[in-house]
């Protein structure tokens, strides 16, 4: 194996970690959704922000007497409020970036075994690493969309708990999409350049020579 096709593997090694260190802090991270929020009666006197990933969030309210923070549970609020985000949708995302998660592990760990020797399987080599990529690219993306149409139908209009919407809280149009998942987006991104490297990288682009043409020597005329 030449220098520049290690070296093309052990570019995708590179970039796979990176993946699971961005599935990692998507996972941890409590900012899928950043909203900020109004007392629907005080306005003008009344605000507040808040912030949640796929398992834990944090608020901060502030009627005009000051800020109080809290901490919750994602799943709690899924199991009480089933409107708030859907539980079938969210064990779909948990789970994709969870088998995207194991997929990449297992691509980091062939690329590395490719840098130092050539591998007999075909999943154990090159063509394993296309699949492992395309198939952490797939799934993400899914996660992706499904996120957005969760986000877009219903996390958009409100993120408020029931308990603050009785209090008289909204965050009417003011919720957006956190880093953490941009992360994701990022992570497909990072996968399908290591598809690109891939191909640039291993790819036999050797053209066969053309075969040299025989010439006579001068002196090998033979005249009759």
């Amino acid at each position: 194996m030449n220098l520049f096709r290690r070296s093309a593997i052990f570019a995708t090694f590179i970039g796979t970690c990176l993946c699971l260190a961005l599935l990692a802090a998507a996972l941890g991270t409590k900012y899928w959704v950043t909203a900020k929020a109004k007392r629907i009666l005080n306005p003008s006197e009344s605000e507040g922000h808040l912030n949640f990933g796929l398992f834990q969030g944090e608020k901060a309210l502030n009627v005009g007497y000051g800020w109080r923070h809290y901490q919750f549970s994602v799943l709690d609020i899924i199991k009480a409020e089933p409107e708030f985000i859907s539980y079938s949708l969210w064990t779909c995302v948990v789970t994709l970036l969870l088998l995207s998660t194991l997929i990449a592990t297992v691509s980091a760990i062939v690329a590395l075994i490719n840098t130092t020797t050539t591998p007999i399987s075909s999943l154990a080599g090159v063509p394993g690493l296309y699949v492992y990529n395309f198939l952490c690219a797939l799934l993400q993306s899914i996660t992706i969309g499904l996120w957005c149409y969760q986000f877009s139908h219903s996390l958009q209009r409100n993120v408020m708990a029931l308990e603050d919407r009785r209090n008289f809280w909204s965050s009417q149009d003011r919720a957006s999409l956190g880093h953490s998942f941009w992360f994701i987006v990022v992570s497909v991104c990072l996968h399908i350049i290591n598809i690109f490297i891939l191909y640039y990288g291993t790819t036999d682009r050797t053209k066969k020579s053309m075969p040299a043409v025989d010439e006579k020597p001068n002196g090998a005329i033979m005249l009759y």
